[in-house]
């Protein structure tokens, strides 16, 4: 993986704001959800940045993908939303690096899903509990 990729804190901004344009697309409504998108745009790039350099240590990854499946689930995300959201992940990533391997595609799909399969948990587990 490059390393421009990992630690980058022009590609992260970059993802960001193309994440939430892409996300807006297909989820138009999902802007209303977001009374400062700065401030989310903020939190997703630290987060994205966080989530990227914990990848080596999986006790803290998995922790840090409980607390934001719950904070999603909390915040009435269903795992539709989650799967609308993969799809605007996956094109902000190819829009924000205009040389992505298909290696480093699989990898952000791969990661990505990895956090959505935990936010689902957490979000069939909250449903369980009502």
């Amino acid at each position: 993986m490059r390393e421009h990729l990992k630690f980058s804190e022009e590609f992260y901004d970059k993802l960001t704001d193309n994440f939430y344009k892409e996300l807006f697309e297909l989820i138009p409504g999902a802007k209303d959800l977001f009374h400062n998108i700065d401030r989310q745009k903020s939190m997703f790039t630290s987060m994205t940045a966080v989530l990227t350099k914990s990848a080596s240590d999986p006790e803290k990854l998995d922790r840090l993908l409980s607390d934001l499946g719950i904070k999603h689930a909390n915040l009435g995300v269903m795992p539709m939303h989650i799967r609308q959201a993969h799809d605007a992940f996956l094109r902000a990533i190819r829009e924000s690096c205009d040389d992505l391997t298909d290696e480093e595609e699989a990898f952000f799909s791969s990661a990505y899903k990895g956090i959505a399969d935990k936010m689902n948990f957490i979000q069939k587990d909250k449903e369980k509990r009502t």
